[in-house]
């Protein structure tokens, strides 16, 4: 049974989304990424299997690549 890390609560409903990541300091965008939403407090949490997925695919070729600028909170 799925159980919330933030909450505990075990009910959830399930997504998908865009993400952005960094990875070995590279902006990663991946979309489509199935998460589950906790009903109670709102986090999002990916499965083990998702996150195993996440790890294979950003170590093979992108599907593309995008043009993005960058600013810094100061």
């Amino acid at each position: 049974m799925f159980q919330c890390s933030n909450c505990g609560f075990n009910e959830y409903k399930e997504e998908k989304v865009k993400k952005v990541f960094e990875i070995d300091n590279e902006i990663v965008v991946i979309e489509n990424l199935p998460v589950k939403i906790c009903k109670r407090c709102g986090e999002e949490s990916f499965t083990r299997e998702t996150l195993v997925h996440i790890q294979s695919i950003t170590y093979g070729t992108p599907k593309s690549y995008v043009k993005a600028k960058s600013y810094e909170y100061t």
